[in-house]
């Protein structure tokens, strides 16, 4: 039964139903994920630990966008992109496009790009195609090539196959954080690292979108974090990066 209070506290909280699901689930876990790798990087001097768990964000973030079957232009999420694009070019000097413009260009490539066509053996050239491609759009462009590489993976689950293609994933995935985090003689990072990726992938493999039945106390906070990430994720980067 609805609250009343809610409804008015939260008019969209409900537009994708009142119970908790899989996909609201993943969400809020990747939105808390995030907010530890921003806080550690942000507020408390780059702190590994809490950056390390904060690498299992993303490819929670891609994958969803991937495996959702709508890839529709959302405006919202592209004036946001462009606000904290242009925020931290003004803050840090530096033009690195925001992860929001990702979204909204893997979008535009899933929608007009039919997946499901191809064969083995195309996927595999462009597996290696955007591995070569993320060596120079990780300069400019959040998480660079990467997310459509999840995103894939996401999309191909949903399909019922790209088992080889998660691995392929995060095993890059792995690899290319390690180095540019400097794991190299910090084997504390790379066990703590390695064991997220493999927890994530886990999960992810024959990800399928379910409802998950939660009466606690905990089915508003998770409603809330995963309905309302893009707010979250928008504001709570304003501040930070004002803030350092």
């Amino acid at each position: 039964m609805l609250h009343i209070r809610d409804r008015v506290l939260f008019k969209n909280l409900y537009r994708y139903g009142t119970n908790v699901n899989t996909h609201d689930l993943l969400k809020a876990i990747a939105i808390i994920l995030m907010l530890v790798d921003h806080l550690g990087l942000y507020l408390l001097g780059n702190d590994l630990w809490l950056r390390t768990l904060g690498r299992g964000a993303a490819p929670l973030f891609f994958f969803l966008v991937g495996h959702n079957a709508h890839h529709r232009f959302k405006s919202e999420i592209f004036t946001y992109g462009l606000i904290l694009t242009a925020l931290t070019f003004f803050l840090e000097k530096v033009l690195f496009i925001d992860i929001l413009i990702n979204f909204v260009l893997i979008n535009w490539v899933l929608d007009h790009f039919a997946i499901h066509k191809l064969s083995n053996k195309m996927l595999l050239g462009i597996f290696v195609l955007l591995l070569i491609l993320h060596l120079f759009t990780n300069l400019w462009l959040e998480y660079g090539a990467f997310g459509l590489l999840f995103a894939f993976a996401g999309r191909l689950s949903a399909e019922g196959r790209g088992l080889y293609w998660l691995l392929g994933a995060f095993l890059s995935y792995f690899l290319f954080e390690c180095v540019d985090f400097h794991f190299v003689n910090h084997t504390n990072y790379i066990s703590l690292f390695a064991t997220l990726c493999l927890v994530i992938g886990t999960i992810l493999h024959g990800y399928q979108e379910r409802i998950w039945k939660l009466d606690t106390v905990l089915r508003l906070p998770i409603l809330v974090i995963s309905r309302y990430s893009l707010q979250i994720y928008f504001a709570h980067l304003v501040v930070f990066k004002i803030m350092a």
